[in-house]
């Protein structure tokens, strides 16, 4: 951030011209990093798909959706049962069907390497609902899940591997903040 005044001191007044000039020829050289990197056009980089929202159904109805508790970290709270999961997925260069997504499911936040991971089925139409951290987006991938045998505040963990077909990403991950063990939980009353 350039300073709001020039200190006292400073050569700015001497060498102004000076360090315009080599601003300048940076530019004109084509702006490299301090490691000589160029940087990327924003139409070139593929940016890694993003989990927008995951919600829940009781095993086909769409009518009433699973709430999320905010006491509990926007939990998604289900019933014991039969429960559909649908999951919004976002990139800026591949279309909701082709994505590549996984389920992983465990009883503990960290349990996921033990978890065998379930592929998303896609559906040939969505639904527009809200997202996460705003706005709405399309429910395209989904799975069902059979709680039947849980109950009395059963909590489940759930982790999502995402894919492009470049890139991938894993929601949430060990580097996620904690809120995110929260918001990727099911909590079965």
């Amino acid at each position: 951030m350039m300073p709001l005044e020039v200190d006292e001191g400073s050569d700015w007044p001497q060498e102004r011209e000076n360090y315009l000039a080599a601003i300048d020829s940076w530019i004109s050289a084509g702006a490299p990093d301090a490691a000589g990197n160029f940087p990327v056009a924003a139409g070139d980089v593929n940016l890694p798909p993003i989990v927008a929202g995951f919600s829940g159904f009781p095993l086909g109805n769409f009518d009433a959706p699973y709430g999320r508790d905010p006491e509990m970290g926007y939990a998604l709270v289900v019933e014991a049962g039969v429960i559909d999961l649908w999951f919004a997925f976002e990139d800026d260069a591949t279309a909701a069907p082709d994505f590549q997504a996984a389920l992983r499911v465990a009883g503990t936040p960290g349990g996921f390497a033990a978890a065998d991971p379930v592929a998303l089925e896609v559906a040939t139409t969505g639904f527009e609902a809200p997202v996460f951290f705003g706005g709405t987006g399309t429910y395209r991938q989904h799975t069902t899940l059979d709680l039947t045998d849980l109950g009395g505040d059963t909590i489940l963990y759930l982790q999502v591997e995402l894919s492009d077909g470049e890139l991938s990403v894993v929601a949430p991950a060990a580097s996620s903040p904690a809120y995110m063990t929260n918001l990727f939980s099911l909590v079965i009353l």
